[in-house]
């Protein structure tokens, strides 16, 4: 029987298997979780497979866990591989909450990979653990029934099915004391359906802009493009941005700069179409100052992909005040249409021409009320003040039943 705490702290350990990518959102949102657990007061530890380039977040990493994530269908190692990776990591998090328990009255382990090869070496993590001061965030960050090439009922169900036992176990384990999270509404609603219980909606937390709320700023007559696809790919619209540089070249009169990462295979740059290829990895700074040098962002996502998903990239750009070019039966295209913001939405479906496309966003003007008040929405939603409030709020005692 172990012993209470002799400190009223709490420490929050995230958990990311398999090392922080500096391509992407990984870096910007863990730290963005670290400010988060200082304004709650908590203390923080993140734990990985591998080094962090970012100087702050470093402080509080801890390269502790197995390379790669258990039971990966997209890698090389044979399945007894997977296996000894399961289990390490089953073993490292365990030996992790015991060292820190007598030290804290309160652990909170939190987990974004919300999937059934991470849910299972979770449950084994807490085997021979008190629960008594230990919680458990899962976030669902992505829609567990969407497959890449059709979705099948059988294997659907299946892996329902599969997650709801394995959630109920770890709810079982920790007497309950386990919270789902998701990052977007239609993504609660599934998880409301498959798990039974309350789920929160968190922000996306990493949209601090660079110093003031700075104004864009035009840079020639003609019109900036930016896909900023960290991989290009034909889930973020690959085949769809080529054929707009190719309409775009058709089009003399207008002169357009496109912005795409390097490794993007795209038609060569033309009389009135320039080209202009990004490394695939850009500092945060230079990351930031994109939103402020082009005239529409292109965020093409396939629909079936991101009907329920969350892209950070979209948060982003509206936080920036920028307009966007998305799918419209997306979530991003959802809450478009929630303000009225139609003209920000295609439907890919319909072939229109892309300078049409292009010109009913840009008709739509900053002082537009309905684009005043999704920038207004999105800047008091997501950000690491909010982020840290839910947070709290789902991790104060008394647990909610």
């Amino acid at each position: 029987m172990s012993s209470k705490p002799a400190e009223n702290t709490t420490l929050f350990v995230a958990v990311a298997w398999g090392g922080l990518e500096k391509i992407g959102h990984q870096i910007p949102y863990h730290c963005s979780l670290m400010e988060a657990c200082r304004r709650n007061h908590w203390d923080f530890e993140l734990l990985t497979s591998g080094p962090c380039s970012d100087a702050m977040l470093s402080r509080s990493v801890k390269a502790i866990l197995p390379p790669g994530p258990p039971a990966s269908p997209y890698t090389s190692h044979s399945w007894f591989s997977r296996l000894e990776n399961t289990v390490e990591f089953s073993k490292i998090l365990r030996n992790e909450i015991r060292d820190r328990l007598p030290q804290y009255s309160h652990v909170i382990v939190f987990c974004e990979q919300f999937n059934w090869r991470w849910l299972l070496p979770l449950r084994c993590a807490f085997v021979g653990i008190d629960p008594a001061h230990v919680s458990l965030g899962l976030l669902s960050r992505y829609d567990i029934t969407v497959h890449a090439r059709k979705i099948q009922v059988l294997k659907v169900a299946r892996t329902a099915a599969l997650h709801f036992i394995l959630v109920q176990l770890l709810r079982r384990k920790i007497k309950k004391k386990l919270q789902i999270f998701a990052d977007t509404i239609p993504l609660q609603k599934l998880a409301l359906r498959l798990y039974r219980q309350p789920v929160y909606v968190l922000p996306i937390p990493h949209t601090r802009m660079l110093g003031s709320r700075q104004q864009f700023v035009k840079q020639n007559d003609g019109i900036r493009f930016w896909w900023p696809a960290f991989y290009p790919a034909e889930e973020k619209g690959l085949t769809l941005i080529r054929k707009w540089v190719r309409d775009a070249a058709e089009n003399p009169s207008q002169h357009v700069e496109v912005f795409v990462p390097e490794t993007a295979q795209l038609l060569e740059s033309s009389l009135n179409v320039k080209v202009n290829y990004l490394p695939r990895f850009l500092e945060r700074q230079d990351y930031l100052r994109m939103f402020q040098n082009v005239d529409v962002i292109l965020l093409p996502f396939r629909e079936d992909k991101y009907k329920r998903a969350s892209s950070g990239i979209f948060v982003e750009s509206i936080v920036h005040n920028r307009p966007v070019l998305t799918t419209a039966a997306s979530w991003m295209g959802s809450e478009l249409k929630r303000f009225g913001m139609e003209e920000w939405c295609f439907d890919p479906r319909e072939r229109k021409d892309f300078n049409q496309i292009v010109s009913a966003a840009l008709s739509v003007n900053e002082d537009d009320p309905r684009r005043q008040k999704l920038v207004a929405h999105f800047r008091e939603f997501h950000n690491e003040e909010r982020f840290a409030g839910i947070l709290l709020n789902a991790f104060t005692p008394p647990m909610p039943q």
